[in-house]
Parts: C-alpha cells; sequence; structure tokens
C-alpha cells in the first residue's frame, strides 16, 4: 500500500516538530500499535495486531526514525515479525513553514509478507487499511488542538474579514478548490477577541475536511453581520455529508467546530444532500452595529 499527500497545520513547525516526534503520537500514526517502549534514542519496540482476511496475528516490532533534519524532515522505518508474517513500513515526512502555519508533506509504503500476503484481501479489510490514513489525520487534528486556543497573530494583524481572504487564498493555491467569499466591509465588521478567533478557526476547520472529505471543486463563505449575531456559511459542491457522519461522536473535524462553537456560545448546524454538497452554518453572538 503507498500514500502521499499534503496536510496544513496552523501552528508554529517548531511546534508540530516537536509533537511529531512525541512516543505518543508516533503509536498513533502506526497502525495496530498497541505497545511503544523507547530502547534508545529514536528507537522503539512496539507491539502490533494486523491481518487480511481471516490470518491475523501480533508481531514484535522496531520503530526508528531516520535521516532526522530537525525540524524539517524525519524517515519512520517499521519492521514487525510475527506467526503470519512479517510488516515493513516506510514514511517520510517534510515540514515547510508556510505563512504563519506549517506545511506537512508525507510519502509512505505498507507491505507484508508470509501467510498475510498470500491472503487475498476482503472488503472487511478496508478500514483496516484505511487505518493508516485515519491516524495521519487524528495526529494532524490533535496538533492542531495545541494552537487551538491561542489567538493567531493574523487577526491582530490583519484583522478577521481581511484574515479570511488570506485563508481562502492559500487553500486555493493548496488544493485548487475554487473559494467565493462574500464578507462584510472591514468597517462594518464589528467583532473581535475570542468571538474573532472562533470565527477563523472554524473557517480554517471547515475548509480542511473539505479537502479532505467531500470531493469538492468549489467552496461558498458567506459572512453577514446581523442584529445582535454573525452567520457564518460554508457550502461546497461536494458529496454531501451523511446523517451517520453528523452524529458521529468520534468525528474529530466536526468535534473541532462543534467546540470552538461553544466556546462563545454559537450554534452549528450540519446539512448534506447526496452529490450536492454539504451546508456549515453558524450563529455566533455579537454586539449589534453601533448606529
Amino acid at each position: 500500500m503507498e500514500m502521499h499527500g499534503e496536510l496544513r497545520i496552523a501552528a508554529p513547525r517548531e511546534q508540530v516538530w516537536e509533537r511529531l516526534n512525541d512516543p505518543e503520537t508516533l503509536k498513533k500514526c502506526i497502525p495496530g500499535c498497541e505497545e511503544m517502549v523507547s530502547t534508545g534514542e529514536n528507537r522503539y519496540n512496539a507491539k502490533l495486531t494486523a491481518g487480511v482476511g481471516p490470518v491475523k496475528g501480533v508481531f514484535t516490532a522496531t520503530v526508528s526514525l531516520q535521516d532526522i533534519v530537525a525540524p524539517e524532515h524525519y524517515t519512520i522505518a517499521v519492521e514487525g515479525k510475527g506467526q503470519p508474517g512479517f510488516v515493513k513500513g516506510l514514511g517520510e515526512l517534510n515540514l515547510k513553514e508556510e505563512n504563519g502555519g506549517t506545511s506537512i508533506q508525507y510519502t509512505g509504503e505498507v507491505n507484508v509478507g508470509g501467510l498475510l500476503a498470500m491472503t487475498p484481501p476482503s472488503a472487511a479489510d478496508e478500514p483496516m487499511r484505511n487505518r493508516i490514513l485515519n491516524t495521519i489525520d487524528e495526529t494532524v487534528t490533535a496538533v492542531q488542538r495545541i494552537s487551538s486556543e491561542l489567538r493567531p497573530s493574523v487577526l491582530d494583524d490583519l484583522g478577521l474579514a481581511t484574515a479570511i481572504e488570506a485563508e481562502a487564498v492559500r487553500f486555493e493555491h493548496r488544493t485548487g478548490i475554487e473559494c467565493a467569499l462574500s464578507l462584510p466591509d472591514h468597517a462594518a465588521l464589528h467583532i473581535q477577541g475570542a468571538a474573532a478567533t472562533a470565527i477563523y478557526r472554524i473557517v480554517q476547520e471547515a475548509l480542511t475536511n473539505v479537502s479532505r472529505h467531500a470531493n469538492a471543486t468549489r467552496i461558498e463563505l458567506r459572512l453577514s453581520q446581523q442584529p445582535g449575531e454573525l452567520l457564518l456559511e460554508i457550502r461546497d459542491d461536494g458529496r454531501g455529508i451523511t446523517a451517520a457522519e453528523v452524529s458521529d461522536r468520534f468525528s474529530l473535524g466536526l468535534i473541532g467546530i462543534r467546540e470552538r462553537a461553544d466556546l462563545v456560545g454559537a450554534t452549528v448546524r450540519f446539512e448534506g444532500q447526496p452529490g450536492r454538497g454539504t451546508i456549515v452554518s453558524v450563529r455566533i453572538p455579537a454586539p449589534a452595529s453601533p448606529s
């Protein structure tokens, strides 16, 4: 199995690097890893469970970080052996500073041998194969939470509306997904402090969710100020979120949006139409515009 991609985290590169070198984070990045114990600098012994079809088993493995260039790059190598065969994995992470945040480019390959390699995969194995990608998402979300309570300096430097515009431009450049914006005039936008931070973070998280899951080609983002509240709407033309996904308490992307909304007393609604896209609506209490 091969994988590759790019992710962006709204946190400084040094902070992201520290998190990605944490043993608990590394453990989450390795599918089926139940235990991981340090045996030396950048080396670990691990216990893994893995399987293909009816063939499953426990593996003892070594995990090592190689070719380290802090805080820019490392290679993670995993080799495991057990009764069903062997598992080998190799992945590379490259971190780049990008507009106050961090871009992570990753590539990886996982191979199996022995009985595992001779057993045809079944449909039931698909969730296991997807765990590698899911754990990357979880790790990125965990790193994002490090800075979730911090006020982005871009809000102080540019203001909320301009900061959202800049984020949308970066998103378009990074993903190729078109962003159409409708924002209040900068002078007419009366919001600051925790509410402005929450809106900015929600926009970032919603855009990330679209790029990862929606299969969309266009986003419409609208922020309007009404008496006593702000209304944020983010629409995409993707596959449409399902009712099961909305109610999934383990959906980290939705959890992050809900938590940030709760911090400022906002309400959130997720609506999906199959094949027609998703609408995220957030209503944020705000002072009315001065007359």
